[in-house]
């Protein structure tokens, strides 16, 4: 379905996105970090009124508590904060919404949109639990999408290109109904470089026109791309971990430049379904974290055989393992 419109849709793109194609990035003088935004107006709007009851509640002080004790955390520590009620799911969401309101929105740039049911998500999570009804490691936690990855609940998927800022899923991508049934809360979606970096040999890295400019978290750095927004977010904590893709370079290059833990995954772990591609035949999600731990624990969640085409037997004899077993030097 995708690959027949994506032509037509960048050719669109470049025509209604209301941004100048020339200056800023047309030149060839090197660039300056960070780079600005240029003078346009179709940048999305980041609303965060379903959470302003959520955020008004949430005081200086658990933030403190809790920026200090997530700069090392892993999904293992949440689950056992959850199971000790030192944390719910709605905490935990809140938290991420109040750092993507101090640090994201038009500054780091590295969410384009916030699910706007993700409290009432995180709400039944902490129900389900506290019935005894965990579904697992990632039970409650919350993911990031990059925006070329589709969900069925009213979010958009655009891949940041102005031709789909109204479309909005009938239907969720198979990693993501894998994810919903592992327990995911689904947080929101991920800025990234306009249509897999493919827009233009001239835009810069994690630049859209919905999502607008990606910044480099730790200073005046090119963000690299094309998964540029789930690299910042993972690295600047806006979500425990987040899922980027990639045809060649995607996750790898900003995970790697952001200090983060990015994985490209072999074709076919991760199903392709629904997830708008630039090389179909190449292209692979994979999960990105602060470590490598909830990268193998993300990546376990997000496998799958959606049964639309040929997956090779290896890979999926590899569906449901436990990749956390492989997370240490003496793992053969």
């Amino acid at each position: 379905m995708f690959r027949s419109l994506t032509l037509l849709l960048a050719i669109s793109t470049l025509l209604f996105s209301g941004c100048a194609v020339g200056s800023p990035f047309m030149d060839d003088t090197m660039p300056t970090f960070p780079l600005p935004e240029p003078d346009y107006t179709n940048k999305r709007i980041r609303d965060l009124r379903p959470y302003d009851d959520a955020l008004a509640a949430f005081s200086a002080e658990r933030t403190r508590e809790l920026d200090a004790l997530f700069l090392a955390a892993t999904i293992p520590h949440i689950q056992a904060l959850f199971a000790s009620d030192d944390l719910t799911s709605v905490e935990l969401v809140t938290y991420y919404v109040d750092r993507i309101r101090r640090y994201d929105i038009d500054k780091l740039n590295a969410v384009m949109e916030l699910n706007p049911a993700a409290l009432d998500l995180a709400a039944a999570a902490d129900a389900a639990r506290a019935a005894g009804e965990v579904t697992g490691p990632m039970h409650g936690i919350p993911v990031l999408l990059k925006d070329n990855i589709a969900t069925g609940d009213g979010m958009h998927a655009t891949a940041g290109a102005y031709a789909l800022k109204d479309w909005q899923p009938e239907r969720d991508a198979f990693l993501v109904q894998q994810l919903r049934d592992a327990g995911v809360i689904i947080l929101g979606k991920a800025n990234l470089s306009e249509w897999a970096n493919y827009m233009d040999p001239s835009m810069p890295n994690g630049f859209s026109v919905l999502g607008g400019q990606t910044r480099h978290p730790y200073g005046p750095f090119d963000p690299l791309g094309s998964s540029s927004g789930s690299a910042v977010a993972a690295a600047a904590n806006l979500a425990t971990v987040t899922v980027g893709s990639e045809t060649q370079g995607s996750i790898i290059s900003p995970a790697k430049v952001n200090s983060v833990v990015g994985l490209k995954t072999s074709h076919g772990l991760v199903s392709g379904d629904y997830v708008i591609p630039l090389v179909d035949w190449m292209d692979v999600a994979g999960p990105i974290g602060r470590n490598v731990t909830d990268v193998a624990i993300l990546l376990a969640a997000m496998t799958g055989v959606d049964g639309a085409g040929e997956t090779d037997p290896a890979l999926a004899a590899s569906q449901a393992t436990d990749f956390t077993q492989y997370a240490s030097l003496e793992a053969t």
